[in-house]
């Protein structure tokens, strides 16, 4: 015999009820006992727990010694809930001097085809045998949990209230409660009352064996364990999910808003693929008897509208072309636009130059199609002399041919950005002192700038429309961030441009 059998046997006792044995018990802690409760009922049924009253008086016999009383001292039986286990008490002093309380344990599962073992008296047997076994799952018991273990040995009745004993853990994890075929797919078939339930249900009013006590929590504190990182798991799952959701979300707000983001001062506007520039709040000196004025942040086109940039508008739209273009051959010449256009070596030399010809209507077409507007004289000049009150984009020294184009001293239009970066703004915008005149979308006023006081209602057609930045034929006067010049929404000129921005129309604070 196995020191596990022997171990097992020690153990053990046979319930005996006038002579009869009628059940298993086995020792867990000194001087307590488990057995499954239907064994101390008479004529009980098994489905529904109804009996004709418990046994009188219990008697246990370990292997081949004497009979030993004992006292029930505690008994639930719920077999449709999965409870029946009763609580013995016995003297110490009448145990035999070999039996040792078996280890326990307080645990939910085992794993899949986990080899168990039972010692017990069959009632059919007549004497002590071994029982073995696997776990094979979870009995289907609503919001309870059984094991099922296969063995036929286990099967006989007087198993019922023996220890099942796990080989993997080396506890005693269950308490055979009776046979059954109540599982189709698997012959001799027991089913078994985990040890955590007992603690479970171990009522409040008795001291709780102190073998069983620390089995009940060790196994709290594995289950608290295991809550917790269920929760941790659940936690991370729900903050994976709330990355993930506020991905998409500012996935789709990128999808929907008009621009994309490079960097935290430049964007680009995506329907016309143009660079934006930030420029924040705040005031900034305007005029040349500096004002002060107070803007909200914008952003605004780092360079005017391009040759290239308009033909995709005019393609999109329809809408009708500048008169013409001026362009350098023997002599500065205005030609057909379709005849340019179609002039694929002239139009590659001058797609970078910045549109011209445009009227105040064709630009605020254009705006309409990106999604833009024209800035107003107030935004136009913070973003090209930014809040120190400068005289020119890049400071007070009088302008250079490095620094911008100016007095003819090209004789037409350059590219854009030509000469950034000497020639810019504080805010990295180019080409605002020079190359082309900037439509503005406020109405030619005196000073101060009202911006509430009808010079920006665009609804005002036949009124005079401000324009900005000087250009190429233009001396040095005119390419002060302050200088304003102006013109009627349906005036044009070869040296008549624009570029847009995006923020609240309209918006700012005279402060002094």
């Amino acid at each position: 015999m196995s020191n596990l059998d022997e171990k097992l046997m020690s153990a053990t006792g046979a319930v005996i009820i006038d002579g009869d044995i009628i059940g298993t018990a086995w020792l867990f802690s000194d001087g307590y006992l488990l057995t499954a409760a239907h064994v101390l009922c008479r004529d009980v049924d098994h489905d529904t727990g109804e009996h004709d009253g418990l046994y009188d008086h219990v008697q246990i016999q370990f292997g081949s010694y004497a009979l030993r009383p004992a006292q029930r001292y505690h008994l639930d039986f719920q077999p449709e809930k999965g409870i029946d286990f009763a609580i013995l008490k016995m003297d110490v002093n009448e145990l035999p001097r070999n039996c040792l309380p078996l280890p326990i344990a307080c645990v939910e599962s085992l794993h899949a085809k986990s080899e168990i073992k039972a010692y017990g008296y069959g009632e059919t047997l007549g004497y002590p045998t071994t029982g073995n076994g696997t776990y094979s799952g979870l009995a289907n018991v609503p919001k309870y949990r059984l094991f099922r273990l296969r063995s036929g040995e286990l099967a006989d009745s007087g198993f019922s209230g023996a220890a099942i004993y796990s080989l993997p853990l080396e506890r005693v994890v269950a308490l055979e409660m009776k046979a059954t075929t109540a599982f189709s797919d698997v012959r001799n078939t027991v089913i078994a009352m985990p040890l955590y339930r007992v603690g479970q249900l171990w009522p409040k009013d008795l001291p709780m064996p102190v073998e069983l006590e620390m089995a009940w929590q060790e196994y709290s504190e594995q289950k608290a364990e295991v809550e917790r990182q269920r929760q941790a798991e659940k936690r991370k799952r729900l903050a994976e999910a709330q990355r993930r959701r506020e991905k998409e979300r500012q996935a789709e707000l990128e999808r929907k808003r008009p621009w994309i983001q490079k960097s935290e001062n430049l964007i680009v506007w995506k329907k016309d693929g143009k660079e934006m520039v930030r420029v924040p709040e705040g005031e900034f000196v305007y005029g040349d008897d500096k004002r002060k004025y107070d803007l909200p942040e914008f952003w605004i086109d780092k360079t005017p509208v391009t040759v290239a940039e308009y033909r995709q508008f005019l393609e999109a739209t329809k809408h009708d072309p500048p008169s013409g273009f001026r362009v350098k051959k023997e002599s500065w010449e205005k030609i057909d636009w379709s005849k340019f256009i179609q002039d694929t070596k002239l139009y590659q030399e001058y797609q970078h130059h910045p549109i011209i010809y445009v009227t105040w209507f064709c630009a605020q077409a254009y705006a309409d199609w990106s999604g833009k507007r024209l800035p107003t004289e107030m935004e136009w000049e913070k973003a090209a002399r930014g809040p120190d009150g400068r005289r020119y984009p890049w400071g007070d020294e009088k302008p250079t041919a490095k620094r911008c184009n100016f007095g003819n001293n090209i004789g037409g239009t350059t590219p854009v950005g030509q000469y950034s970066p000497a020639g810019d703004s504080p805010y990295d915008c180019v080409d605002m002192s020079g190359n082309v005149w900037e439509w503005c979308s406020s109405e030619f006023k005196d000073y101060p700038y009202q911006a509430d006081d009808g010079r920006e209602d665009l609804t005002r057609t036949n009124v005079r429309r401000v324009l900005r930045g000087g250009a190429f034929n233009y001396p040095t006067g005119n390419l002060r961030a302050a200088s304003r010049d102006n013109g009627y929404p349906y005036n044009s000129g070869y040296d008549f441009g624009f570029r847009l921005i995006s923020s609240p129309f309209g918006s700012g604070i005279l402060t002094s």
